[in-house]
């Protein structure tokens, strides 16, 4: 792996939209079963005798399936097949789902200590309040975009949470600033899109996730 490689965000960003054509129909399914799943746990949850249960479940029933939705991002990177069945593959992959579960709460304590000193310092008052979040808050934004590439290494390879958070620590160096600038941009486009009733989400959603693929098979491929 190239570790002096320099990730080009317009030609990611180009690159990017090219590929949104034809996943749209996928995508925006897998969403419908998403929301599909959410809004039957949601009636289950509703249900006084199991309410407690479903409670608990659904929310990693969610997550587990968001993570689908983001496979499937990473497979049009990749120029795979994709489907929005394929939403429901970690959920049907129990190794799998664990890994990510696991890479989820590794990242979790990582940025647990931040947490706590950042509490800690609220109570120091304001100005000491400001003085000690500001380079925690940078620390922390440093550190999330170096792990963020795990979820990629997971997904496609199916690779162990510790091997993840290496093979992400390696991928990203000397490119925290290039993916901080599409991670912006993706917000403005996600804002920019959904101006006009909404409208623009439709390519704007399936934008962001594909945008995460392509970034990924970049800087993974180097």
């Amino acid at each position: 792996m190239n570790t002096n490689y320099q990730l080009p965000v317009w030609e990611t960003m180009q690159i990017t939209w090219q590929k949104v054509r034809g996943a749209k129909k996928s995508i925006w399914g897998a969403y419908g079963w998403l929301l599909l799943v959410a809004f039957v746990f949601g009636v289950l949850a509703s249900i006084a005798y199991v309410k407690v249960i479903f409670a608990v479940i659904s929310p990693l029933v969610i997550t587990v399936l968001g993570f689908g939705v983001m496979r499937i991002g990473i497979f049009r990177a990749l120029d795979k097949p994709i489907a929005a069945s394929m939403i429901f593959y970690p959920i049907k992959q129990p190794k799998l789902m664990i890994k990510l579960l696991l890479f989820w709460l590794l990242i979790m304590l990582v940025m647990l200590p931040f947490v706590i000193i950042g509490m800690l310092a609220s109570t120091l008052g304001p100005l000491l309040t400001l003085i000690i979040n500001i380079p925690l808050g940078i620390v922390g934004i440093y550190l999330m975009v170096r792990l963020r590439l795990g979820w990629g290494f997971i997904l496609d390879k199916e690779v162990r949470p510790l091997e993840a958070l290496k093979l992400s620590f390696n991928a990203t160096r000397h490119n925290v600033l290039p993916l901080i600038i599409l991670y912006v941009m993706n917000v403005a486009i996600l804002i920019i899109g959904s101006i006009p009733f909404g409208i623009g989400l439709i390519w704007a959603i399936p934008y962001v996730l594909i945008n995460y693929g392509v970034a990924y098979r970049k800087l993974m491929e180097q």
